[in-house]
């Protein structure tokens, strides 16, 4: 009976529970001392092989807008031709963020630009009697499907063509982004001014966008050319083309998005 008293009531003695307890508390102290710097590690790790390719942390400077920067990068976008200085100044502290520099891609505009071409195409429907709820989400899905394609295929022409490029991802998704600003005015143009204005308003968009482009993406891309003299005038030649394929496949996608909801 005593020894039976002495167990607790998994049948381990006293005695046993002690000792485990001796041994389990270094061990447990073994494993936070070297633990907690492997796991920092490996976090670290993993955070540079994501920003290698998707800088999360600049994702914050890319929504780093206000409202003189938002209408002033509008009139820029709608009306590029009358811009002088298209380069970012990063001297002295300048051009870290968008509302600093009216040159810095943001990610703020191409998002609102997307909801905006979407609720507009809604509205399109409606006035059609063809609305229904879940066309939002479809066309929402076929956008960015669309999107990603763009940006698979440009990221993959930039590794052939300028390895060294100073354009990464959340750069590429805002260029690329941009056009659903004339989209949606094209969208509100063919409502409010039918056929014609949404001809008038659709080309005007097209030369801007195109313009844009152009003149940003030069500047990030044919820079930095390596090689010899003869090779170095192939990468220039190949910059150029990816420059105005880019450019010139805006509006493919402009005209193929607006099209979808009149299928």
């Amino acid at each position: 009976m005593k020894v039976q008293s002495l167990q607790n009531k998994n049948g381990d003695h006293p005695s046993m529970q002690s000792t485990q307890a001796v041994w389990d508390q270094p061990i447990a102290d073994v494993a936070m001392t070297y633990g907690q710097p492997l796991a920092m590690q490996g976090f670290a790790l993993l955070d540079q092989g994501i920003a290698k390719y998707f800088p999360l942390r600049k994702l914050r400077c890319c929504f780093a807008v206000d409202t003189d920067y938002v209408q002033r990068k509008l009139a820029l976008l709608l009306f590029p031709y009358f811009h002088k200085s298209w380069e970012i100044d990063h001297q002295n502290g300048r051009g870290t963020t968008p509302r600093t520099n009216i040159n810095i891609p943001d990610l703020y505009i191409p998002t609102m630009a997307l909801l905006t071409f979407i609720l507009v195409e809604g509205w399109s429907l409606g006035v059609h009697s063809r609305f229904r709820p879940e066309a939002l989400g479809s066309q929402a899905v076929v956008c960015l499907g669309w999107q990603a394609l763009e940006m698979l295929t440009i990221y993959v022409a930039l590794y052939i063509t300028a390895p060294k490029t100073r354009l990464d991802i959340p750069e590429l998704i805002a260029y690329t982004g941009y056009k659903y600003v004339g989209m949606s005015f094209n969208v509100l143009a063919l409502l409010l001014l039918g056929k014609h204005g949404y001809r008038l308003m659709a080309t005007w968009n097209i030369c801007a966008i195109i313009t844009f482009m152009v003149r940003t993406l030069r500047l990030r891309i044919l820079v930095d050319v390596p090689g010899d003299a003869e090779a170095a005038g192939k990468h220039w030649r190949l910059r150029i083309y990816l420059v105005v394929a880019v450019a010139m496949s805006q509006p493919v996608f402009m005209i193929a998005l607006e099209s979808l909801p009149s299928v």
